[in-house]
């Protein structure tokens, strides 16, 4: 056993080797999760770094990384305010793409306002008003940022690089997406490869800047196609539709880089994992144990392990987030009995933890896994 830098144990997991312990994943966390963390760990309070599109989720401070121990750093542009919205307001944002969004609740904006809902033509998405992906300052940033933690770190680079065509058409149309994805295929074409054009151009600027070595995981697409029972659309839908864009982005960034293909996608997705592993992924999150099939993680090893790696594992709906210390450690235990044998697991919360969850089981979560994942 050598001695690792976070970067190479991170590596030597996702490459199915065995380092000399299980890497652990960053990720994000609400405001008011975050800040009962820093209270309880004693530290000192900080200026919140909010991220993406989620006005509470927050960037942990590489204070609290560091004392966990993380051994990957998401490459992301933060804002120290977050959007400034009420818990139910009108709409207040639209993205890139026109869709416009409302928060609901305490941390969740949704899509409310489709400007390709209702009966559409090729024509439509042919004379929508799409952005340009050459232009823009959003590229330059995020190379900053990876050049800066890549000097400052030694720890594996996550980057999201786009590929999410599915959940983009969705929000573009609204329910309606599945009535065209049921009787419209050449407006369903049309607008997916509208979408891959846009996300190859911008990728294409994206590596210009890094280089293949700016990155070591790239997530290449954050479509969710299961619901917590099953999923949202047929094996059959996805691979007349989706799975050929997927596979020419992933691809395309495969071509350009030697950072891994990390997918993200939620829900109960087991019958679509062979599809996902033939279209080359290297790693699949969050493995959302909450789902029947996905919550027997010994099976998912011993059926997908040789050719995925799985970056996540951990419930947040009930266990970390109604628990006790007493049960994290226990589902800490059994994912890592069940995912890390010869590699292959990143041990991570799945997603940003809610406000519910209590300090004292994230650390839970540290200290049994500094416990039970050595090898």
């Amino acid at each position: 056993m050598g001695v690792y830098t976070h970067r190479e144990r991170l590596l030597a997991a996702v490459d199915h080797r065995e380092p000399d312990r299980v890497p652990r994943g960053a990720y994000t966390m609400t405001d008011v999760c975050y800040r009962n963390l820093r209270r309880h760990l004693g530290f000192p309070e900080r200026p919140m770094q909010y991220a993406g599109d989620v006005s509470d989720v927050v960037v942990p401070h590489e204070d609290l990384l560091r004392h966990f121990d993380l051994d990957s750093r998401d490459v992301q542009v933060i804002s120290l305010t977050p959007r400034p919205a009420t818990s139910e307001s009108d709409q207040y944002y639209e993205n890139e793409l026109g869709v416009g969004f409302r928060k609901y609740g305490v941390y969740y904006y949704f899509p409310v306002s489709h400007p390709l809902a209702g009966e559409r033509t090729v024509r439509d998405v042919e004379a929508y008003p799409w952005p340009d992906p050459t232009q823009g300052d959003g590229i330059a940033a995020l190379v900053a940022e990876a050049r800066r933690l890549r000097a400052e770190s030694d720890c594996a680079l996550v980057m999201n690089v786009g590929g999410t065509f599915f959940a983009h058409a969705w929000f573009l149309c609204g329910d309606d997406w599945f009535i065209d994805l049921a009787t419209n295929p050449p407006f369903v074409d049309a607008l997916l490869e509208k979408l891959l054009e846009l996300d190859l151009a911008r990728a294409e600027r994206l590596f210009d800047a890094l280089g293949p070595d700016g990155i070591d995981v790239a997530i290449c697409t954050t479509d969710d196609f299961g619901m917590q029972s099953g999923l949202l659309v047929s094996p059959a839908v996805y691979r007349r539709f989706v799975k050929p864009r997927h596979k020419a982005f992933f691809d395309y960034v495969r071509s350009r880089s030697n950072a891994r293909i990390f997918m993200h996608c939620d829900g109960e997705i087991y019958d679509l994992i062979p599809d996902f592993i033939e279209i080359g992924v290297d790693i699949l999150n969050p493995v959302q144990v909450e789902c029947p099939k996905m919550g027997d993680t010994a099976r998912l090893k011993r059926e997908f392990g040789a050719e995925l790696a799985f970056w996540g594992g951990i419930n947040i709906q009930q266990t970390l987030t109604f628990g006790t210390p007493a049960e994290v450690r226990e589902e800490v235990r059994r994912r890592i009995e069940d995912l890390a044998p010869g590699g292959g697991l990143v041990l991570t919360p799945r997603w940003a933890l809610r406000p519910e969850v209590p300090p004292e089981n994230i650390c839970a979560l540290y200290e049994a896994a500094e416990e039970y994942g050595r090898y």
